[in-house]
């Protein structure tokens, strides 16, 4: 399952990446223009929060995160007794993405830099991606 789960995580996170890249050389900025200023920094923080917790890539990394602890001896009552630690830590880690990017300041200096950002993150994501599917396919080559 692992492997499976190497193959699919890293074919994603190339797929990312050509975005990333396809959006800086076509120009094509991420429309910010629909996140509201107005409104209150509890309404974009719900917002934003609303957006992580519906987001299918968080489930996943917690569900690769739970598999490499399994593949690595540890027991399922470990692994179990651990979740509620891992689900807080990721619920302050989420929660405070919420915070920092509903507000004005990181809405205008995305608008700024949003094409090194997209870069940099194109970059990040192709190489982690590329090497975590050769990963896998290096493991089903020893099957």
């Amino acid at each position: 399952m692992l492997t499976v789960l190497k193959l699919l995580g890293g074919g994603y996170l190339v797929w990312l990446g050509a975005r990333s890249f396809s959006k800086v050389w076509h120009g094509s900025q991420v429309s910010i223009e629909k996140i509201s200023l107005k409104r209150s920094g509890w309404m974009n923080f719900r917002y934003g929060a609303i957006i992580v917790l519906t987001n299918p890539t968080a489930a996943l990394m917690w569900v690769a995160v739970a598999s490499i602890l399994l593949g690595s001896g540890m027991l399922a009552w470990h692994v179990a007794a651990l979740s509620p630690i891992f689900a807080l830590v990721g619920f302050l880690i989420y929660a405070g993405y919420s915070i920092l990017f509903s507000t004005g300041l990181a809405v205008r200096v995305y608008r700024r830099f949003w094409c090194i950002a997209e870069f940099a993150f194109g970059g990040l994501f192709g190489v982690l991606g590329a090497s975590l599917f050769l990963a896998g396919l290096r493991e089903l080559r020893e099957l």
